[in-house]
């Protein structure tokens, strides 16, 4: 079965109040999915025809479909009256020929083939047919307002009683609205399908990704039954929270600046501290990062001398690439790592992996809010990604975590991503919507359920958006009971700091190797985090040295540690165990046996740091060799990511998600404002623009070629990661995040998963 990939055509909503969006998105305590004041979803009961009734005073989009150019499109584009039943539905159907052809017409790109576990055969039954499965053809869709979930619908193509028919499952969802994926349909397919193994899910809960009895251990009923309590608990908040940035970036985007918000001046000047740092977490002199798959690169972590290890387990931007494989490995990894029983042998070495007696303390990173789980359902939507991270992770591993490395405290945790704060006037009481509030409240109900004291969880957060600078604060005042510190995330930093300023032309970034903690507006987001940290009585963690292990790069990393601890660091991260000594030689020999520099809320940098500040336009040459080497990075990331790797070494650097994002943001940038390039020795200025992107993305695919080799180039998806990032950098509207875009070209799905355990 092959599929297509394209973007369905955006519907606007009807505008509606702040607190009415409110009042639909936030679930009450007493039921997530309440109804509330006649405006919320599922509120009344279906009318006769089986149709719920519309919202008064409402005027509902027009139902859309990606052949709405077809001839006689309304069969496809059927209209509710006000009684909730649709018109149009007996009008004969336009003809399969042109709405095939209008279909690959619509095509956007062409998408692995999708793996049907007891489905490669058999029919599916539509209406009164039952179409062969062989026919089906996907068209998978994006509405980035639902935290950049993927919906997806199907059209089935076949012959039916000597005609040719089009049927669409799910006619007449809304744009707005989580699509059903079409793998729940599939898995009805009337191919016997007794003898497939599947998971056992609870109710409402669907898998589709690839059985295994591995992560059938991991994915467990009452695991599973946890994540879809924290689903349907925080889902509303979250959808409310996406929406807020949303609006925030629209502010940006008509002029706006970031800046403290006045009405959370308080929380600021008030005089507060974090619950005390955990004993076996006091010292975090340095940290090594890595993804949880594969196994032996747990282990090689874990052992190598590190104080910490904070595993990317499930983080799309950055260490891992989200494929159901590596997300699975990853769980089963963990809980194994946890347990001390974590082993590898390598039979084409004749070695054997295992833990030392001293390993490093664990820390997992779940996704950012805005990430969905595609493999996972619930309630027939794609779950949110990092509640599956988190919850699978907790439940299985937070009695052992607790009892062994985490001394009574744990489990761990590193927050990425987060935003922002909004507060809104809601019936005269004065409310806030904090990402990290809803991260307090998912940690409380796990401490909760799993009956260990409130403040156990402790989590770090990333500061790795530009909005979240000026808000370090308010976060750590939300997250009091459960923090033990900020991190500078400086090269998502540098992503969202162009990603906020996309539509600023006085604020275009030099060449990205210009942009380092020495720019003025870096400088000051790292001494207000520091200042911030140790007000509140945290750790204040450095950031990510993006260096391969080798002489050439062991000098810049030692200065560049020895900046961060004397400006006042806690500790700071490693990409690579060979790093290690190096960092640990620069950070003990300043602290001189103290294992941080936490000393109070009256000491840290003076320096007073301001907004503009944290604004301040970087200085630096833009150049078409900086074009280059954006557009050669960017598509060599891309290509590993989509074959399953999310840490790549790329000319003596450590390439993740991150850094290949700035990559693109920056020739996006580039050449939305026509920025002028300097180019060869003579510096001759040139335009950016898409046709000089075109032809150096086509010089730059050659060196590629010739560096990586033809035969593995021919074999790698090198072709296909330039498209998309030729895509990206040349978009209308610069797309949220590159790895989002991609996702569903690493998505397969099995519905014999989960779904013949319930036929």
């Amino acid at each position: 079965m092959e599929g297509t990939y394209s973007r369905a055509p955006s519907v606007p909503e009807q505008p509606s109040s702040e607190v009415e969006r409110a009042l639909s998105f936030t679930p009450s305590p007493e039921n997530p999915e309440r109804c509330r004041g006649g405006v919320g979803r599922g509120c009344g009961a279906p009318n006769s025809a089986g149709h719920r009734p519309r919202r008064p005073g409402y005027t509902y989009p027009a139902r859309t479909h990606h052949v709405d150019s077809a001839p006689n499109a309304t069969a496809l584009h059927p209209e509710q009256t006000d009684d909730g039943s649709d018109k149009n539905m007996e009008q004969k159907r336009p003809s399969a020929a042109r709405q095939a052809t209008k279909y690959v017409a619509h095509a956007r790109m062409l998408i692995p083939p999708f793996t049907y576990a007891g489905c490669t055969e058999g029919n599916l039954p539509y209406r009164n047919h039952h179409i062969p499965v062989s026919m089906l053809r996907f068209s998978v869709t994006r509405d980035v307002r639902d935290f950049g979930a993927l919906g997806l619908v199907a059209v089935a193509v076949a012959r039916a009683d000597g005609h040719r028919t089009v049927g669409e499952a799910g006619m007449g969802v809304s744009a707005a609205t989580l699509h059903t994926l079409p793998h729940s349909t599939i898995a009805q397919c009337s191919t016997p399908a007794a003898a497939t193994p599947c998971y056992d899910a609870p109710e409402g809960v669907d898998i589709r990704g690839r059985y295994d009895p591995a992560f059938a251990s991991v994915l467990t009923r009452d695991a599973l039954a946890f994540v879809a309590s924290l689903q349907r608990e925080f889902r509303g908040a979250v959808r409310y929270a996406m929406e807020q940035r949303r609006e925030a970036q629209r502010r940006y985007d008509a002029g706006e600046l970031p800046r403290f918000d006045p009405a959370t001046r308080p929380v600021r000047e008030g005089d507060w501290a974090c619950a005390p740092v955990p004993p076996p977490v006091a010292d975090r002199t340095v940290e090594i990062t890595g993804p949880a798959e594969p196994r032996k690169m747990v282990i090689n972590a874990l052992n190598s001398g590190a104080k910490v290890f904070m595993v990317s387990t499930a983080d799309f931007e950055d260490a891992l690439s989200p494929t159901w494989e590596n997300l699975m490995n990853g769980q089963v990894n963990l809980r194994d790592a946890v347990a001390g029983t974590i082993t590898y042998r390598d039979a084409a070495r004749g070695r054997e992996y295992k833990l030392n007696d001293q390993t490093a303390k664990l820390f997992v990173r779940p996704r950012g809010w805005h990430l969905p789980e595609a493999h996972v359902l619930i309630d027939g939507e794609p779950a949110i990604g990092c509640l599956v991270d988190f919850g699978l992770y907790f439940f299985h591993n937070h009695a052992a975590f607790r009892a062994g490395q985490g001394a009574g405290f744990g489990p761990f945790f590193y927050l990425p991503k987060m935003e922002h704060s909004r507060y809104y006037l809601l019936q005269l009481i004065a409310r806030v919507t904090l990402e990290a509030r809803i991260w307090n409240g998912v940690f409380e109900r796990a401490e909760q359920k799993a009956g260990i004291e409130r403040g156990s969880i402790r989590a770090t957060v990333l500061v790795e958006t530009l909005p979240a600078v000026f808000q370090m604060d308010e976060i750590l005042y939300e997250l009091r009971d459960h923090s033990v510190g900020l991190n500078c995330g400086r090269w998502d930093y540098i992503f969202s700091y162009v990603k906020t300023f996309r539509a600023h032309p006085d604020r275009l970034l030099p060449d990205r190797a210009l942009v380092g903690m020495s720019q003025h507006f870096m400088r000051s987001y790292s001494h207000l985090l520091i200042h911030t940290c140790h007000r509140r009585g945290v750790h204040a963690m450095g950031g990510m040295d993006d260096a391969a292990a080798n002489e050439a790069a062991l000098e810049l990393v030692r200065k560049d540690k020895l900046r961060e601890v004397r400006a006042g660091h806690d500790g700071t991260w490693a990409a690579h165990p060979g790093l290690i000594p190096a960092i640990r030689e620069v950070f003990e020999g300043h602290l001189a046996g103290k294992p941080n520099q936490i000393i109070g809320d009256a000491t840290g940098p003076n320096e007073v740091v301001t907004a503009e500040d944290l604004i301040q336009p970087p200085v630096g040459a833009r150049t078409v060799d900086g074009l280059r080497l954006n557009t050669r990075v960017g598509v060599q990331y891309l290509a590993a990511w989509l074959a399953g790797s999310g840490s790549v070494p790329l000319y003596n650097l450590m390439e993740d998600a991150a850094t290949a994002e700035i990559s693109r943001v920056q020739n996006w940038q580039w050449l939305r404002h026509g920025a002028a390039l300097a180019h060869g020795a003579a510096g001759v200025e040139v335009r950016a623009t898409p046709e000089l992107l075109a032809r150096v993305l086509e010089e730059e695919m050659g060196r590629v070629e010739a560096e990586v080799g033809k035969e593995r180039f021919r074999q790698g998806r090198y072709a296909e990661a330039g498209r998309i990032f030729a895509r990206q950098c040349t978009a209308p509207e610069l797309d949220d995040f590159l790895t989002l875009d991609a996702y569903g070209l690493i998505v397969v799905h099995h519905p014999g998963g989960a779904s013949p355990c319930k036929l």
